[in-house]
């Protein structure tokens, strides 16, 4: 899964992984990240530490504690 408010950055970090098989989850907020990361249970997560709002912090701290 990957977290980032900018789509572009996005985009690049799933080419890489989708030409390596993986199927991608993405979010743009950290709140969206945190009830993806529950419905799917990824077996990882690339966050964005600035997030607005919640930040990659909080939202590795939320996950972390599940």
């Amino acid at each position: 899964m990957i977290v980032d408010d900018e789509s572009s950055i996005r985009s690049f970090i799933r080419i890489g992984f989708e030409r390596s098989n993986f199927e991608i989850i993405e979010a743009e907020t950290g709140e969206d990240g945190i009830r993806l990361a529950r419905d799917n249970r990824p077996d990882i997560v690339i966050l964005d530490v600035m997030l607005p709002g919640m930040d990659g912090f909080e939202v590795c701290i939320a996950l972390r504690s599940e």
